[in-house]
């Protein structure tokens, strides 16, 4: 289709019109993305997907180009590379992305339809966002909130709670919630000392992404 001066097919849908199936337009997607030996095996409801790459491997954002082509009944996706000497897999479920397509572009529902895809999914078998990232990403926000009116703080600072709590994370929910009544009550009416120093903490934790993320 590229050589025919066909740019968009694959945005557009024109490849289901043109009859090609899922696993043929993924295989495609990460052809272009310079990988090779793409093997797909495809589940009722779990796909594997295993593919070569000589360089680096952008997992993430090669994950983000096959997602679209998946059918609607798949439900989970284990996206396993072999590089060189090494062999990296990237694996989680696909409602949370399905989530994060439809949020509003440049809201924070997005960005916290983010965080929790990322915090559903693991690297290698471990998370692949850390304690520190969520801790580090939240206080940095909440962080934001000290200049803002009671009102609109108060619902960020909930929703920042609530990815706490998605995250399993009892001590940056009990923070949250110190940040919370402090605003709310107002500085005369509440101490959060311990919560707000806390969270001045997590600010200047040091978390390092990986590089293929």
């Amino acid at each position: 289709m590229g050589e025919l001066g066909f740019t968009n097919f694959a945005t557009e849908n024109l490849w289901e019109a043109l009859g090609l199936t899922p696993e043929q337009m993924v295989t495609v997607m990460l052809e272009n993305s310079g990988y090779r030996d793409v093997t797909i095996t495809p589940g009722e409801g779990h796909w594997k997907v295993e593919a070569q790459t000589q360089s680096t491997p952008a997992l993430s954002t090669h994950l983000g180009l096959i997602r679209p082509y998946l059918p609607a009944h798949v439900d989970e996706l284990s996206f396993t590379v072999h590089q060189k000497d090494e062999v990296h897999a990237l694996a989680g479920p696909l409602a949370p992305w399905r989530e994060f397509s439809t949020a509003p572009q440049d809201s924070e529902a997005k960005t916290m339809a983010y965080f929790r895809a990322q915090l559903s999914w693991t690297y290698d078998n471990a998370p692949v966002l850390s304690t520190h990232h969520v801790r580090r990403w939240t206080a940095l926000q909440a962080a934001q909130t000290m200049h803002q009116a009671p009102a609109e703080a108060i619902t960020r600072l909930r929703g920042f709670r609530d990815l706490a709590k998605f995250a399993g994370d009892d001590q940056l929910v009990w923070a949250l919630t110190g940040v919370i009544r402090y605003k709310r009550l107002g500085k005369t009416s509440a101490q959060a000392t311990a919560e707000l120093s806390r969270m001045r903490s997590w600010c200047r934790l040091r978390a390092v992404l990986p590089e293929w993320l």
